[in-house]
């Protein structure tokens, strides 16, 4: 029968391999979270969340309908915003309980965005720092999500561009405005965050059971480290004393 010592050697050996990997997973994941700006992540520095759709009475022309008109073609109204598009269209923007529609300024007809009106106001989002590419790919999602925006809601415009970082805008299909920027070194922080949490499926649970099992074994690895160095210790004594 093996020692007491060698038993428990050889498992805190089998442990190191089995819970090192995950740890120097945990560090570098960590490192890299850490080491980034969490703005710079987000897009921040590459897209204008507030681009030309900004409030621009003062600049409005007097021939366009008031918002009275428009409260009294629709009810359940929570908000009516006033924008000008990229394309120099006005348009109000009339949230309700439910959904949110744009309408023309003029004639207060619904008015649908286009993949041309989707690329201009993509390009009006960019930052001047991250250049303007005039031909994105734009695409309209209206089936599944990307993992990328998996909170968002159908339908949704995709705009990508051939950048060095492959960015990509997403834009709500009903009022235009910017829901997410996504780039490279953003997947490959949502990459580190899958590593760092050990959800590989939704990536936003921070108590799987991986995780869990793993924090067990890295407790017992230290446990089995203490109790060699304890037994270590009695051994020299043992020698210090004969």
């Amino acid at each position: 029968m093996k020692p007491t010592r060698i038993r428990w050697r050889i498992w805190h050996r089998r442990l190191a391999w089995l819970v090192g990997i995950q740890l120097l997973l945990w560090s570098i994941s960590g490192a890299y979270m850490v080491w980034l700006e969490l703005d710079y992540i987000r897009g921040a520095s590459h897209t204008n969340a507030k681009g030309q759709q900004q409030l621009l009475l003062e600049q409005a022309p007097e021939t366009i309908a008031s918002s009275a008109q428009v409260l009294a073609q629709y009810t359940d109204i929570t908000a009516i915003t006033l924008r000008r598009l990229p394309t120099k269209q006005w348009v109000y923007q009339v949230d309700r309980l439910n959904t949110t529609l744009l309408l023309d300024a003029f004639s207060l007809k619904p008015l649908v965005l286009q993949p041309a009106d989707i690329a201009a106001l993509a390009n009006d989002y960019r930052t001047s720092e991250s250049g303007i590419d005039e031909a994105p790919t734009v695409l309209l999602l209206t089936e599944q999500l990307p993992q990328e925006v998996s909170f968002a809601e159908l339908p949704l415009w995709q705009v990508t561009y051939s950048d060095l970082l492959n960015t990509t805008l997403y834009i709500d299909a009903a009022s235009g405005t910017l829901i997410s920027t996504r780039h490279d070194f953003w997947r490959l922080f949502d990459f580190m965050w899958m590593l760092h949490i050990m959800d590989y499926d939704e990536r936003a649970d921070i108590s799987t059971w991986w995780a869990q099992v793993f924090m067990l074994l890295s407790l017992v690895f230290i446990l089995t480290g203490v109790s060699l160095l304890l037994l270590q210790l009695r051994r020299l004594g043992r020698r210090f004393h004969a």
